[in-house]
């Protein structure tokens, strides 16, 4: 065990085909999600609804790119953020795309009608046409009032705002764990069986077992069940770096909190 253990930070290398392939996945999933956001709000317009819907739609980006990133091996903070926000703007697209070719139809498309629109989005002219009389007329109201116009942009700024911030916060606060860059795999975990006492700081008890961190642990006594705290260490063969992390749970009513910490 090393006598100065330090915490894990991720390396700044980012591999180009990890990030082209978790793209390219991304974007396949976002011309799905695209299409099943057009699909829900229109047949069921809703203003309330239609809000909740877009917040979901954004948690189901960040839940994807998330999902994508470990898949992908994306260990990189950077590289990470660069598919969320590429998820995010191109669902915000598709979305477009799915709501403009209903109009240019006449009414809802199928799925595969859908994806034939899309090609032809970049190079008709009459979804453009379709988005000016959109701007000017509107395309829906509360009782009398209209949304057209800037009233009409500010809304759609505000649901590309959701539709971005929220997929970008959660991939903010993913959990870091250890990645072997010379065997291009994440480190498996293994957790310790004991519910051990939780630690009010990770880092004095650091400070006080820096010398033999698994004797410190050995010396914890037992938790109790609705506050304790769990052990897993990150091992992989061949590395010369192995990983520790402490996890705080705590159960509050019906809720259940967890914390992390790898070193």
């Amino acid at each position: 065990m090393n006598d100065n253990p330090k915490f894990y930070k991720a390396s700044e290398n980012t591999n180009p085909s990890n990030l082209i392939i978790a793209i390219i996945s991304g974007l396949a999933i976002s011309i799905g999600l695209g299409y099943l956001y057009n699909l829900f709000s229109t047949f069921i317009p809703f203003i309330y609804f239609n809000v909740l819907m877009t917040i979901g739609l954004g948690m189901a980006i960040g839940l994807a790119a998330r999902f994508i990133s470990r898949v992908c091996k994306l260990n990189h903070k950077k590289s990470r953020l660069i598919l969320v926000v590429v998820m995010a703007l191109s669902t915000f697209l598709f979305q477009w795309i799915a709501y403009l070719s209903c109009h240019v139809n006449g009414s809802m498309i199928g799925f595969g009608k859908y994806l034939a629109h899309l090609p032809q989005f970049f190079v008709s002219g009459e979804y453009l046409n379709v988005l000016s009389e959109l701007y000017n007329y509107g395309s829906w109201s509360i009782g009398s009032f209209v949304f057209n116009k800037f009233l009409l942009i500010a809304v759609w700024l505000v649901e590309l705002c959701i539709i971005t911030v929220l997929p970008i916060m959660s991939v903010l606060k993913m959990t870091e764990f250890p990645f072997s860059e010379s065997k291009n795999q994440w480190y498996p975990k293994f957790t310790l069986t004991d519910q051990f006492e939780s630690m009010s700081s990770k880092r004095y008890f650091l400070e006080e077992h820096h010398k033999d961190i698994l004797r410190g642990i050995h010396n914890l006594k037992m938790g109790a069940g609705w506050r304790h705290g769990i052990v897993h260490i990150f091992y992989q063969e061949g590395e010369n770096k192995q990983y520790l992390s402490f996890e705080k749970v705590f159960v509050e009513g019906q809720g259940k909190g967890r914390e992390h910490q790898l070193i």
